[in-house]
């Protein structure tokens, strides 16, 4: 005689034949389906947040010079900062180098540049900029101009790669560099061509070092230490006496 199945076992094998189905072929639905996303531990660093505002943010996107710019463009710089920055200049038979301590409040910036044996201090508030020395009772008052922010940090805007033809980037991808994870971009541009390097960090967007090159010599260099992300004091801000 043969021997019969109760019904209770059948259905639990039956049930655990379509577990494995679904858990070995389920997941092969979306596979095709790319995306261009950074992933939640990097952006904002906000370990706080719920599950559903990660919803996704998980895929780690592949930094490639056709992705780069779309990449970037996710990112925005850190609203209060504090930092320094160390700048090199290169040129045939010399060079030099100053040393830039920065604060940033909203649109409010303070830098301090040393270099040449002088202390040259600027501030910009509401669109204007004061210049001053440290040793000198005088100061100059001047407009703000677009990219200003960035001239007077001796730094490249590194969102200027946003307009380039995709064609004039080289390299990119995801690096270490200063400290942080970084984005990393090598690009060609200007009526020179000069060759860019950048490296910008993912958690704050802020540019973390830069590189210029003429052929095969750098001709200029910045690097910054890790940020201070905390708002500075209003003291810093203060207009010169």
């Amino acid at each position: 005689m043969k021997r019969k199945f109760p019904l209770i076992a059948v259905a639990v094998l039956a049930v655990a034949v379509l577990a494995l189905l679904v858990s070995r072929y389920g997941r092969s639905i979306d596979s095709d389906t790319p995306a261009v996303v950074l992933p939640s531990a990097v952006v904002g660093e906000n370990m706080d947040q719920e599950p559903d505002d990660q919803e996704g943010s998980a895929q780690k996107a592949e930094v490639t010079p056709k992705t780069v710019q779309a990449v970037l463009a996710t990112l925005s710089r850190a609203d209060s900062y504090s930092r320094s920055i160390t700048v090199e200049s290169f040129y045939e038979g010399g060079g030099s180098k100053t040393e830039v301590n920065v604060w940033v409040r909203g649109d409010s910036v303070r830098i301090t540049e040393m270099g040449q044996g002088e202390t040259k201090n600027i501030l910009i508030v509401d669109n204007d900029v004061y210049i001053w020395h440290e040793d000198s009772s005088k100061h100059y008052v001047g407009s703000l101009s677009r990219g200003d922010a960035d001239k007077y940090q001796h730094l490249l805007t590194y969102e200027d790669i946003l307009t380039l033809d995709p064609d004039q980037i080289t390299d990119a991808g995801y690096t270490e560099y200063g400290g942080e994870s970084c984005i990393f971009a090598e690009y060609r541009a200007g009526t020179l061509g000069y060759i860019y390097r950048i490296y910008v960090s993912v958690k704050t967007g802020l540019l973390m070092g830069a590189e210029s090159y003429d052929g095969n010599t750098v001709i200029y260099r910045m690097t910054s230490d890790i940020p201070d992300i905390s708002t500075p004091p209003d003291e810093v801000f203060a207009l010169p006496a």
